[in-house]
């Protein structure tokens, strides 16, 4: 926190333009304006932080604060273009994750810094009411987030229910604020499968938790003990997610819109094992730092602080977790990993990729899954979503048949998923377009310590078909023969009637960066109907 502080410092706080705000709506690009916001925020989270850090006795960094607090409340909108819809707010204010999660930060900051100026508090609690509490405690019609079944309701609600603990007075408009709240919290668990999975992903369970377990030790306190939605089992389910995401060396699950190195903050872990007792700590490695979060949430960032145990005892990883709502598989041996997926198509932050899976060798990613690309217009838009490649299940190492991939929508799904302690199964023609599969059998079998053998069981049911199956890496390829590759230090070996070409793929990451995937497209055609495909992994 002070290494970020001392470089902030030395610059000057970023503008918020007309053209980059409008960029959004110009191209669809995000960056350009978020870039800087997010850069304000990380100035205002920094010194937030060293003024409670030091007591507020320092008044350098109090002068600071009280300095990026102002500039926060000069600001057009709290929210992004992204949900600002049309670029205006002349009537009301637009209430999306960040406008609550900057009422949230300032009401905490004021709370814990009694010695800013005066005119700074009260221009700040203003301007909270007024972009925020007010229009919520106002408005009869709902909200778009309380309408949502994601992590939008837990954020939302939970930045806007912190801020009137510490801010509102009056005990009706509070009631009457939490009460909505905590309508917002239940729809919250909804998006959650009864076996605790986030179908979203692990950072939104991380983003989501944040806020819903912040909200829920805040109202515990003020509520002198009588109101805990931390007490239920379903709560404790969903607690449980994170410690089944993890593999050794450092890596993370990536399914929907996560990420293969993700981490965990030491805060909201550390809370949750004294609460429940049997939440693991993942591998040390995988813990975040100050700067992990490209966002500076304050909320994370300050319970990192208050909550996180000095003496933090590391539990060994599950060897195999399964998820049979979300129809997920994990295996861990030792430092090997691998993930397989069912599911449908039609999930939040959905990718079009039943029968999915990956690898792992301790830090090493043989086989990817992608996870999230660069968030932009497009992404988000049903009519182009599947057209980017992270997205579609061309991205994804899953089967095409006659070039055709799989299909958007929840009916498109997996059925007769079977798991248990070596193998993952599922019958996945009901991905691809209605009539072209009669039965497409999918097998992963994991043979023995660094061999992995999958098999697929397909039936026409007609007419013959081509298939090419697809594995999705970022490491560097190499032909050994027509019927082997080594991708990095992982050998793939397919059986009679296929064969191998490599496609290079460049996409955008999260973070908008160019990176290179490559293709391994296994390509057969053969007139015998049924047919039966084997390929070998060796790691």
């Amino acid at each position: 926190i002070e290494e970020r502080q001392r470089d902030l410092v030395r610059h000057r706080i970023p503008e918020l333009s007309y053209y980059n705000f409008f960029e959004f709506a110009r191209t669809g690009d995000r960056l350009s304006y978020e870039r800087p916001y997010f850069i304000r925020r990380s100035i205002l989270v920094t010194h937030g932080l060293q003024c409670w850090l030091h007591k507020g006795e320092d008044p350098f960094y109090v002068e600071f604060l009280a300095n990026i607090m102002w500039s926060v409340c000069d600001e057009y909108t709290w929210a992004l273009p992204a949900h600002v819809h049309g670029g205006l707010e002349d009537e009301e204010y637009t209430v999306d994750l960040f406008a609550a999660e900057t009422a949230c930060c300032l009401a905490e900051i004021l709370h814990y810094t009694p010695e800013l100026p005066e005119i700074v508090k009260k221009r700040v609690r203003r301007e909270i009411f007024r972009r925020v509490l007010t229009p919520f405690l106002t408005k009869e019609e709902p909200f778009p987030f309380e309408k949502m079944e994601n992590n939008w309701c837990a954020v939302c609600g939970g930045g806007i229910g912190i801020a009137a603990i510490y801010l509102m007075k009056d005990g009706e408009g509070l009631s009457r604020v939490l009460n909505r709240v905590g309508q917002s919290m239940e729809r919250f668990m909804n998006s959650f499968r009864e076996d605790g999975a986030c179908l979203e992903g692990l950072s939104y369970w991380t983003y989501g938790m944040s806020f819903f377990v912040s909200y829920a030790e805040l109202l515990l306190r003020r509520s002198g003990g009588e109101v805990d939605l931390l007490d239920s089992e379903r709560v404790h389910q969903i607690a449980k997610f994170q410690q089944k995401c993890y593999f050794q060396g450092g890596r993370t699950l990536s399914f929907s819109d996560g990420s293969n190195k993700d981490h965990f903050h030491p805060g909201l872990t550390s809370f949750l094992r004294r609460y429940y007792r049997d939440i693991s700590l993942p591998p040390n490695e995988c813990m975040a730092s100050y700067d992990d979060d490209s966002c500076y949430r304050w909320v994370t960032l300050f319970r990192d602080l208050i909550w996180s145990d000095r003496e933090i005892s590391i539990d060994p990883l599950e060897p195999l977790s399964v998820f049979p709502d979300a129809q997920w598989w994990i295996l861990r041996d030792g430092e090997i990993g691998v993930a397989a997926k069912g599911g449908h198509n039609g999930e939040p932050h959905n990718h079009n990729d039943i029968g999915s899976f990956l690898i792992y060798r301790g830090g090493e990613e043989l086989l990817a899954d992608l996870g999230a690309g660069e968030y932009t217009r497009e992404y988000f838009r049903d009519e182009t979503r599947y057209q980017i490649f992270c997205n579609s299940s061309r991205g994804h190492s899953v089967p095409r048949v006659d070039g055709k991939e799989q299909m958007a929508g929840g009916e498109y799904r997996a059925r007769d998923v079977r798991m248990d302690e070596k193998s993952f199964s599922l019958e996945m023609a009901g991905a691809y377009p209605e009539g072209m599969l009669r039965s497409l059998r999918r097998t992963i079998t994991y043979e023995e310590r660094g061999h992995l053998v999958l098999t697929d069981e397909i039936d026409f049911g007609g007419e013959f078909h081509e298939i090419t199956e697809c594995f999705i890496s970022r490491q560097p390829f190499q032909y050994v023969n027509p019927k082997e590759i080594m991708l990095g230090s992982m050998r793939i070996c397919a059986s009679k009637g296929l064969s191998i070409l490599v496609d290079e793929v460049r996409q955008k990451d999260h973070q908008g960066r160019e990176e290179k995937v490559y293709a391994v497209l296994l390509s057969g055609r053969r007139r015998k109907n049924p047919v039966t495909y084997r390929v070998d992994f060796y790691f």
